[in-house]
């Protein structure tokens, strides 16, 4: 497994002892930066080129950090291929992994400490996809674009859909898709001035 790792300065602190324990299991990484805590970073300028690195196949996957961990995942989920979680403990970590097949993991280097996002990545690292129902729901995501969504599919278990008559005397309760849930993915070009990045001596 070769895992892309980034951070800006807010998440500089925590990558270096994720890079740590990355080295001392064996796992090989490339580090796309940045290289200090006190210069300030736009956490764009990381996250692009690592959720790129691993959208193309390069990478299997990639670990993002900053202050929150917020920002590195909106900037990684807006590449196409691109499965990113925030996560602050190792269940929600493991659960990511089994029924979303995360691909890329976000932490907040100024919201947990170093042993907790040592077991998040562990856990994450370690566990593998279910698969199974999870499938269709992968699907769904990996096949929307901006207004495509018709939704739920009665087929498989969704909602159905409402007929165009009703009686004066009921109540309607529709679902609407919230508007936020569509942000383009645009495929935003970044460079990375690599060559720096470090590879352990074995893989897992």
């Amino acid at each position: 497994m070769k895992i892309a790792i980034g951070c800006d300065h807010g998440g500089y602190e925590l990558k270096t002892k994720i890079v740590k324990y990355l080295e001392d299991h064996g796992y090989r990484y490339s580090d796309f930066g940045c290289s200090s805590s006190t210069k300030s970073v736009d956490y764009p300028d990381i996250a692009f080129p690592v959720a790129e690195a691993v959208a193309s196949g390069k990478y299997d996957r990639g670990i993002l950090v900053c202050g929150t961990g917020i920002g590195v995942s909106i900037c990684a989920n807006r590449v196409k291929g691109v499965r990113c979680a925030l996560c602050s403990d190792p269940v929600s970590a493991e659960l990511t992994r089994k029924h979303n097949d995360s691909n890329v993991l976000a932490l907040g280097g100024r919201i947990i400490g170093s042993k907790v996002a040592e077991a998040i990545v562990s856990k994450w690292l370690s566990t593998e996809f279910e698969g199974g129902r999870h499938e269709r729901r992968l699907t769904k995501i990996a096949g929307y674009t901006p207004g495509s969504y018709s939704g739920p599919d009665s087929s498989s278990g969704g909602f159905g859909s409402h007929g165009g008559s009703h009686s004066s005397g009921s109540s309607h309760h529709s679902i609407h898709s919230s508007s936020g849930l569509h942000g383009s993915r645009s495929g935003a070009h970044s460079h990375h001035s690599g060559g720096s990045g470090h590879d352990g001596s074995s893989s897992k």
